[in-house]
Formats: C-alpha cells, structure tokens, sequence
C-alpha cells in the first residue's frame, strides 16, 4: 500500500498553496512535514486525504488515483487505514497495514 503525490499544484485566492510538490508514502512509513504557519501542511494533509483536489498533478492511493475513488471508500480509508495528527507546526501520517478488504 502507497500514497503518492505526483507534481501536485494548488492555489487558493490567488495564492499558490503548493507548487510542483511530489512524495510517496509506503506502507509502514511514518512520514513528518514541519513548517511555520501558512506553509501548507495542513493543505497539504486535505490533498493526500482527497478532501481538496489540487490544480494539477496527481493524487494516488495503492495504485488507484484518489479521485477515482469514491466518497464513501476515502472516508473509509481516511478513518481506518490514515492516522493524521496535527498538532501546533508538526503533521504526521502513519499508512496502516490493510486490516480490512471491505472496498476492494
């Protein structure tokens, strides 16, 4: 199980949030992003989750591409197999091993 983000670009108001960004998360990797407010970590976060669709780039979860994925299952996915903790500047996300095939 994977997450990636391929050359991911976002603007909200005029302002570009994320530019070009690309990163892949595996199964069992603990992955933390560090910044000063505003940066876009938790921008960021709604991206990997498909809880906001960037501009351009893609978002992937174990070889599918998120918006390929419907609600009912990225919420499934979000609840079960993402742990997000956001606290103060530092975000961490944890990709859980697949407990459950209901989905697939």
């Amino acid at each position: 199980m994977s997450l990636n983000l391929k050359s991911v670009s976002l603007k909200l108001d005029n302002r570009q949030i994320l530019k070009d960004v690309s990163l892949e998360i595996n199964e069992g990797e603990i992955v933390s992003v560090i910044g000063p407010n505003g940066a876009g970590k938790s921008t960021l976060l709604n991206v990997l989750t498909g809880d906001i669709t960037p501009d351009s780039g893609d978002t992937i979860y174990d070889n599918r591409q998120l918006n390929n994925i419907s609600i009912k299952e990225r919420a499934f996915i979000n609840s079960i197999k993402l742990t997000r903790v956001v606290e103060d500047e530092l975000m961490i996300i944890d990709i859980k091993k697949n407990q459950f095939d209901e989905f697939k």
